[in-house]
């Protein structure tokens, strides 16, 4: 038997790869070719030459990248069996991209579009992160979460009726939570249950349920503050990791063919990609929409299948890492900051999304950001700016990180697990 291959013959590999789609294939493709490397980079081989020559770092490298959707059988010859990451450009056109949101303001943002505001009593996950929360947060570094949940709700108050009191009581008790008892606060539907005390103290990360309309009016109420002006719009709020078959469906008795388009969500808005059917033995093991308020951040996990990820609106940034190299960096940070034992770095709770061990591996993986150098442990690292229609394929036990930098600005995604 042949001796597993290490991750630099996998880089190796990723690096050297030519995928080519014929004009006449399936998938419309227009013959292009590419060969791995960064489409943005247009410095002369002298210059980059020089440049090598004068320093001892370089940048993390572009994940290969090709154009427009891929012939399925040379997206399993060349990406799916030997398992390498693959970014596809424009390679989507789920219809939830042009049914789901519409532009609001004078400053670039986006809303939910009547499409999901008809279901705003809807009960999604939701995750609300407060940074100012972090015991590693300096005073005044950012902006009191629960004075602008308090702004918030006084403009709610201003622009709605009596529907929204269910709404006003629940952004009032995320703003201030030790008005409440520990039973009716939302974060009581945390994964973290370890607190012990009566009193709910102020928490950097919570989980909770709550109706949609929480995050349209939200919307709303950021497209009424400009941009400019961050610390006035509510961050930091998503419906993350969502099941996909959760949406809801039509109520009308025609099965949602009235003219209004509100029939079944999943099925007409998010169909299955044809790669997620054909490249493997066709299992799904899951799917899930992301949907909220950036800045967003998933720290660095790896999952146990293969992930197909569909951009819907906005940007996410992606950092990964090849199974070994990731295992190492991850092992690293936890003994660093003196975490011991075993720890489940897929499940999305308390524990992956706040703390020193949420910090240390964001500081890790992203550095100064997408234009730094590599650093200790970035080795082999490889990173991608996704945008509406690009599909990014993260193989299984891949290590990655996905974040979003605005402020406050809608961003949309979804993900399918398969084999």
């Amino acid at each position: 038997m042949d001796a597993p291959e290490t991750d630099q013959q996998v880089m190796a590999r990723s690096g050297t790869f030519v995928l080519r789609r014929p004009a006449s294939s399936d998938s419309g493709g227009s013959g292009r070719e590419y060969d791995g490397g960064s489409r943005g980079s247009e410095t002369p081989k002298g210059q980059e030459e020089a440049e090598a020559q004068t320093s001892n770092h370089r940048r993390i490298p572009e994940v290969r990248t090709t154009q427009g959707a891929v012939n399925l059988f040379i997206f399993r010859l060349e990406t799916f069996d030997p398992e390498l990451p693959l970014v596809m450009r424009d390679s989507h056109e789920l219809p939830a991209m042009t049914r789901w949101f519409e532009p609001r303001g004078l400053h670039g943002d986006h809303t939910l579009s009547p499409r999901l505001t008809r279901y705003s009593q809807t009960i999604f996950p939701y995750e609300l992160t407060d940074p100012a929360a972090s015991a590693s947060a300096i005073p005044g570094q950012y902006p009191s979460l629960g004075g602008i949940l308090t702004e918030f709700r006084s403009w709610l108050i201003a622009h709605s009726n009596e529907r929204y009191l269910p709404l006003m009581s629940l952004i009032a008790a995320l703003a201030d939570p030790s008005t409440l008892h520990e039973d009716d606060d939302p974060s009581s539907y945390s994964a973290d249950h370890s607190g012990s005390s009566s009193t709910p103290q102020k928490q950097e990360f919570r989980q909770f349920y709550a109706p949609l309309g929480l995050l349209a009016r939200a919307c709303e109420f950021n497209a009424t503050r400009p941009r400019q002006y961050p610390h006035t719009r509510l961050q930091r709020l998503y419906i993350a990791q969502c099941p996909v078959d959760h949406l809801p469906k039509s109520r009308s008795k025609d099965g949602g063919k009235d003219g209004n388009g509100d029939g079944d969500l999943a099925k007409e808005d998010l169909p299955t990609p044809g790669l997620v059917h054909g490249a493997g033995r066709g299992d799904i093991y899951g799917s899930s929409v992301w949907l909220g308020l950036e800045p967003t951040c998933t720290p660095l996990h790896r999952d146990p299948n293969p992930n197909l990820f569909c951009q819907l609106l906005g940007e996410k940034h992606v950092r990964i890492l090849p199974p070994a190299r990731g295992q190492a960096l991850y092992e690293r940070v936890r003994a660093e900051v003196g975490m011991r034992g075993d720890a489940n770095s897929r499940l999305r709770g308390a524990e992956m999304m706040g703390g020193v061990e949420r910090e240390a591996l964001e500081r890790a993986v992203w550095g100064e950001g997408e234009d730094a150098v590599v650093e200790e442990g970035q080795a082999d690292m490889q990173q991608a700016v996704l945008r509406p229609g690009d599909t990014m394929f993260i193989p299984k036990g891949w290590w990655h990180s996905v974040r979003s930098n605005g402020a406050g600005v809608l961003n949309a995604s979804v993900n399918w697990w398969f084999r």
